[in-house]
């Protein structure tokens, strides 16, 4: 799936600009290619630069995609520049 790089950058802009918390809940059709496009935009500094705690909530499921998944999500929070960056928790793990 690819993002719609306007519409994507335009909510950004919202997030940055609302006095609150945000959730984006995309889904796992455009998991990878959003994470792909938040690393090219440095979107997590440009959210954290901006007051903005930045928190990644993925299933993790077993099977041909799990690896995959584990990949992209180490990446943009690899990227995140912060003492926490990097922890996960995972409460528990299902296997088949």
């Amino acid at each position: 799936m690819n993002i719609d790089k306007r519409r994507f950058d335009e909510l950004i802009d919202t997030i940055l600009e609302f006095e609150g918390d945000a959730l984006v809940d995309n889904g796992s059709s455009s998991f990878l290619s959003l994470m792909a496009y938040m690393i090219e935009g440095d979107t997590i500094e440009q959210l954290r630069e901006g007051g903005k705690n930045v928190i990644f909530h993925a299933v993790i499921v077993g099977g041909i995609g799990r690896d995959e998944t584990l990949r992209s999500l180490a990446a943009p929070v690899g990227q995140a520049k912060s003492p926490t960056a990097g922890r996960v928790k995972i409460p528990h793990l299902l296997t088949a």
